[in-house]
């Protein structure tokens, strides 16, 4: 079994429904019609300059790609993961996190 659904919520649909985006670092999966699609290549382009000020202060190189899954509320991402905050999962390069406007989403670890 894929998964049970057990109600239908239009901002938690299966991931395969899910819009993607590369950056140099990044995958971003998002929903069509949502703030992130409306504003991605911005999205992803603050996204790598804190990537590229995180390697630098840290003075490490990395050259893996990191999975931003970017859910319209915090809603749809309790709903997808039943996890109320974002999460990362280390070992396999994945970051879930709400990205609701400009000024409401999770933290992108400084600036």
């Amino acid at each position: 079994m894929e998964s049970l659904r057990i109600a239908d919520f239009a901002e938690a649909p299966i991931y395969d429904d899910w819009l993607t985006y590369d950056s140099e670092h990044f995958t971003f999966y998002f929903l069509p019609d949502t703030y992130v699609a409306d504003n991605i290549e911005a999205i992803a382009d603050d996204h790598e300059a804190v990537f590229n000020e995180n390697v630098e202060t840290l003075e490490v190189e990395y050259d893996g790609f990191i999975t931003m899954y970017l859910y319209p509320s915090a809603e749809s991402l309790y709903r997808a993961t039943a996890r109320e905050a974002g999460f990362a999962i280390t070992e396999e390069n994945e970051v879930h996190a709400w990205w609701i406007s400009e000024d409401e989403h999770q933290s992108l670890a400084t600036r």
